[in-house]
């Protein structure tokens, strides 16, 4: 499988495990330089990031469905659906770059 193969599939999969709620298995596949832009005031970077956001957020009830995978070079792009659990779609274009590492970095 080539590096941009691997990638795309870690960004996709790191969608899934939101949808899941798996915060450990996301600090896994997550760098530990990532930020969220945009996301709660003085979030921590990296993993300790990712705990207080999902710790934020609550219990995960929410499914995102994947609309495009877009990559090149060591770039991974995904723009994808949220549903949290109601009859309408309530989010998309969000996006995801898997780095040649292997790792969600932003």
């Amino acid at each position: 499988m080539s590096d941009l193969d691997r990638n795309k599939r870690i960004a996709t999969r790191w969608l899934d495990l939101v949808s899941e709620g798996d915060v450990e298995q996301i600090c896994r596949c997550t760098a530990s330089t990532w930020r969220l832009h945009g996301g709660p005031p003085e979030l921590a970077e990296g993993h300790d990031g990712v705990r207080a956001l999902f710790g934020h957020i609550g219990p995960i009830e929410q499914k995102w469905s994947i609309d495009d995978v877009i990559a090149e070079g060591d770039r991974v792009v995904v723009r994808a659906t949220n549903s949290a659990g109601l009859d309408r779609a309530c989010g998309d274009l969000r996006s995801l770059l898997a780095n040649c590492h292997g790792q969600i970095v932003c």
